[in-house]
């Protein structure tokens, strides 16, 4: 890791801590009902939201790799003859 994203790094950390303060520092007292079901709900779509990212990334990443090995075997196979 070089030294110029190690503190790219550092200055977008700092930058979501100083975010998260204000909106610490800024809350207010919510004055409605939430059913306890809510919760299980949203797990459930943030849940199905990353499952379906690695399926997403994962057959993009197969076609690129195979892409490469494919094209990189046609490259032998002419050379062999």
């Amino acid at each position: 890791m070089s030294a110029r994203s190690l503190f790219r790094t550092m200055w977008f950390a700092l930058g979501v801590l100083q975010i998260a303060a204000v909106v610490c520092a800024f809350e207010r007292p919510a004055h409605a009902y939430v059913d306890p079901g809510s919760g299980y709900m949203l797990l459930q779509v943030i849940g199905s939201m990353c499952a379906g990212a690695i399926f997403y990334l994962r057959h993009r990443l197969r076609r690129l790799f195979a892409f490469g090995a494919q094209s990189s075997s046609e490259a032998e196979t002419s050379v062999d003859k």
